[in-house]
């Protein structure tokens, strides 16, 4: 072996503070949206640990932003809330940091609404991947009504609190069957009063990957590879 001392190259320190820290609420969702893992496979159901917090609370807190979103649907964690609970409004003013989130807006009672609004989250995006009932119902497996009135209520109780923040928007994943809905969506984020809208093309896979992506529900019958954007012919697209 050659004798080199390991442990002085172990002795580092953070010379600056995070810019971003993506951190995985839980892996657990109350949806079974059928272009995601959890429509095709027994995804493992985890938490991250809520001791930690008080192990991390600083260096997150120093962090430009902290973006709290993974595979499951965060509100779902207790350690969401506590992270959100830790880190309240302060006088510090619009530019303090730092947390951000994506939701499924399912679970939106008149407690948690008001426990986001408290808090130092900034930016916050509802899925909402049609404008259409049926359309929605296909992709999610949930109706929209309940998701459209969560996300104004969330808005309005923002605008009550007189403050720019938090920044609320849609995120839309466009695929094969909804494309031709993207100008209703913008109508339809008009109408809840949100700040952005954003649109994410499903993403592309290999062919192994596809293989056993096909999902029949009550609802629909969905084929990955049938609905990637790839498919499509330029002019098709472009029109």
């Amino acid at each position: 072996m050659l004798g080199i001392d390991i442990d002085r190259f172990l002795d580092y320190r953070l010379l600056a503070a995070p810019k971003i820290v993506s951190m995985t609420m839980t892996s657990r969702c109350n949806l079974r949206c059928v272009m995601c893992d959890h429509a095709i496979r027994n995804v493992e159901k985890e938490d991250f640990d809520p001791q930690l917090l008080d192990k991390i609370g600083d260096f997150i807190s120093r962090a430009d932003i902290v973006d709290l979103t993974g595979l499951g649907e965060p509100t779902l964690s207790d350690l969401f809330w506590k992270i959100l609970d830790r880190f309240e409004v302060s006088d510090a003013g619009k530019d303090e940091p730092f947390l951000m989130f994506n939701t499924n807006a399912r679970l939106m009672p008149d407690k948690n609404i008001d426990r986001i609004t408290r808090s130092r989250v900034r930016r916050i995006r509802v899925s909402i991947d049609a404008p259409d009932a049926d359309t929605f119902m296909q992709i999610r497996g949930t109706p929209l009504p309940n998701v459209v009135n969560n996300a104004k209520r969330l808005v309005e109780a923002r605008n009550a609190t007189g403050r720019e923040f938090p920044h609320i928007g849609i995120e839309m994943t466009v695929m094969r069957r909804n494309l031709h809905q993207m100008n209703d969506m913008i109508d339809l984020a008009k109408d809840i009063g949100v700040d952005f809208v954003e649109f994410w093309s499903i993403n592309d896979m290999s062919p192994d990957s596809l293989k056993a992506w096909t999902i029949k529900t009550n609802n629909t019958e969905f084929t990955y590879r049938d609905e990637m954007l790839g498919t499509l012919d330029q002019p098709e697209l472009e029109a």
